[in-house]
């Protein structure tokens, strides 16, 4: 993604600037196990806390209508997050 690929040039010129400092990039988390047990946790708890409501929303940042349109996979992929955290 547009979003990735930024950070990828930060993380490499970072590793290039102190190459001792072990450092990984993860491409796309979006229905990685962990990370979806990790929020869906995170809303139980938060539910445990003050109650659950009749819907839950995600949000996720913007992209330009252009960039989803050329091929992004952002949209698709934050659709798959919703969709696994809720399962």
């Amino acid at each position: 993604t547009t979003t990735t690929a930024s950070v990828a040039d930060v993380v490499e010129r970072w590793r290039r600037a102190a190459p001792e400092v072990k450092v990984a990039l993860v491409n796309d988390y979006a229905v990685d196990p962990a990370w979806v047990a990790a929020v869906a946790a995170s809303i139980r708890e938060h539910w445990q806390q003050h109650g659950r409501s009749q819907k839950l929303m995600f949000s996720f940042h913007g992209l330009p209508q252009r960039v989803a349109d050329a091929g992004d996979p952002y949209p698709q992929r934050c659709e798959a997050s919703a969709r696994a955290i809720a399962a």
